[in-house]
């Protein structure tokens, strides 16, 4: 997956996982989202 936006390596660790745990690893990528948007 191509994303536009930069990702930091704790991102592209989720997602590696995201692939291996699908909706776990999009919650947690959900969390790091909205702990980003503060």
């Amino acid at each position: 997956m191509i994303n536009d936006r930069p990702y930091s390596t704790k991102h592209k660790l989720l997602e590696q996982h995201n692939g291996e745990f699908g909706i776990i690893g999009q919650a947690i990528k959900l969390f790091y989202f909205f702990l980003d948007k503060q």
